[in-house]
């Protein structure tokens, strides 16, 4: 099977975004108790964390697609 270009960055925006929210949750624990760790915050924080990620993750994700047609049509 092989998967349209909208279909390769929407799959590109979830692996980000999984990852980038482990990641900020490392992030969270180790400014909050020193340590790594993967604790949730309470849900005020936990939203804005996500909220970030899913942009940065958006972004990240429409960068590669233009990057890649540039690449292509050249």
């Amino acid at each position: 099977m092989r998967l349209s270009k909208i279909q390769m960055m929407t799959l590109h925006f979830f692996v980000t975004s999984i990852f980038f929210y482990f990641e900020a949750l490392m992030h969270y624990n180790i400014g909050k108790k020193g340590k790594i760790d993967i604790e949730i915050p309470e849900i005020k924080h936990n939203k804005k964390i996500v909220m970030i990620i899913l942009i940065f993750s958006l972004l990240s994700s429409l960068a590669c697609y233009f990057i890649e047609e540039i690449i292509h049509h050249k």
